[in-house]
């Protein structure tokens, strides 16, 4: 898991460094250049077993939800099945992907503390009026508390979605603001979805609800199969009882619809590992990309030892990408998902941190669907104007207060000088008498 992060997005996505495409298996021009030196490892927090400790305090770091992978990423798929075989034979659950922001609550002994994905917030900094609107979820965060000895954990995670009014906008879950967790750690631990769901059940919480499942048991072939379009959310709203698959078109408007579903083992996380196998997939109408290529463009062709010789002289910064239709993927959807992480805008002076990381998150998922593309590749001024000022063009309308010009204020008017009064002339000395 990543260790928690500044709340600043950073300098340049251009000086983005680190790849999420490595040339595996094939040789390129690129392969042949010395790559930049890698990014310090993020800090994974092992799995802690208490008797070891004997009677020393064992305190779990907060570290950051790790993004969900989509469906269509085969390659991950491929690669995570290749490493641990059972899962693609174990079975799986599809609860819905609530349309929120991620939010973390870390219980101890004596402390209670929130996390969004980048940043710790409370009162005098919050996060969507968070943790004020957690409060009607302190009791149940409490009893957590006192029932730690038994649940055999110095610190309970709870990892879940923060929604309701004001955050995201794009779905209808009424005029307050909830919380559903989905994953608990023990101690840093993760624990499965079969040991989440009785940890849920047995605690038999006041307001504290996990996210709803839509499929209890299924194989992974069915779970990627389930369709998420036009269903009502069954996310729980004030005074309505949890809705069904929508059937009657007329009954419900296009903003009850889910955003998508998430796909996880029942009973097993990846081998060799203390995560979770997550996988979401999203409706059409939530998708991040406008416009996604039939086919992913070619890896470079093979070179021999002369091209690698010839290769191997050429600079480094000529080397890259044209990053044609990248704004195919900055969209509305992606601007609302990314402030999700890093907070709404709440002055001019933001503006610009949005904007770097929206146009960071559309460069790595353009990096994901194109190969030949990678993220130290700097993008030509030619695409990257363009880009930017479609995602300008996108916060001008959804948070048009951000661009109104501030009027000046008057100056007050002069007041007219009263009129000096002329002084009387001297009267000329008189003329001395001389003897």
């Amino acid at each position: 898991m990543d260790a928690v992060t500044s709340s600043r997005v950073g300098p340049s996505v251009n000086a983005d460094a680190g790849s999420g495409n490595e040339c595996e298996g094939r040789f390129c021009a690129r392969s042949v250049i010395p790559e930049p030196p890698p990014k310090a490892t993020k800090r994974v927090i092992p799995e802690i077993v208490i008797t070891d400790f004997g009677d020393q305090e064992v305190k779990a770091e907060f570290t950051t939800f790790r993004v969900i992978e989509d469906t269509a990423n085969q390659e991950y798929i491929d690669h995570l099945f290749g490493h641990d075989p059972q899962l693609a034979t174990c079975r799986y659950v599809v609860s819905e992907k609530i349309d929120g922001a991620n939010v973390t609550v870390m219980i101890d002994h004596d402390s209670i503390r929130y996390f969004s994905r980048v940043r710790e917030f409370y009162a005098e900094r919050p996060f969507f009026n968070a943790p004020m609107a957690l409060k009607k979820y302190l009791p149940d965060f409490r009893k957590i508390q006192s029932e730690l000895p038994t649940i055999g954990c110095q610190t309970l995670t709870l990892r879940g979605e923060y929604f309701g009014k004001g955050i995201c906008r794009r779905i209808n879950y009424g005029l307050d603001r909830y919380y559903a967790p989905f994953v608990i750690e023990k101690d840093g631990a993760t624990q499965t979805h079969h040991q989440f769901r009785a940890f849920m059940q047995q605690m038999a919480f006041c307001r504290l609800k996990p996210v709803p499942l839509l499929v209890a048991d299924a194989s992974f072939n069915e779970a990627m199969a389930f369709n998420p379009e036009e269903l009502a959310t069954q996310a729980f709203t004030p005074g309505t009882e949890s809705t069904t698959p929508c059937r009657d078109k007329k009954a419900i408007s296009r903003y009850d619809f889910i955003e998508g579903i998430v796909i996880q083992p029942v009973d097993r996380l990846i081998k060799d590992s203390n995560s979770p196998f997550l996988l979401k997939k999203r409706a059409e109408a939530y998708r991040e990309i406008e416009y996604l290529p039939t086919q992913r463009l070619n890896a470079q062709p093979c070179l021999n030892e002369e091209d690698s010789a010839a290769a191997s002289e050429i600079d480094e910064s000529l080397v890259g990408h044209s990053f044609d239709g990248l704004t195919n993927f900055i969209t509305l959807n992606r601007l609302t998902n990314v402030t999700s992480h890093i907070g709404d805008p709440t002055s001019s002076n933001e503006i610009g941190v949005c904007v770097m990381a929206v146009l960071r998150d559309a460069k790595k998922d353009y990096c994901k669907h194109h190969t030949d593309a990678e993220l130290v590749d700097r993008i030509p001024t030619s695409n990257f104007k363009p880009a930017h000022e479609k995602i300008v063009n996108l916060l001008r309308e959804h948070y048009p207060l951000l661009f109104r010009k501030k009027q000046k204020v008057p100056k007050p008017p002069k007041v007219p000088r009263t009129p000096r009064v002329p002084k009387k002339p001297k009267a000329p000395k008189a003329a001395t008498a001389t003897c």
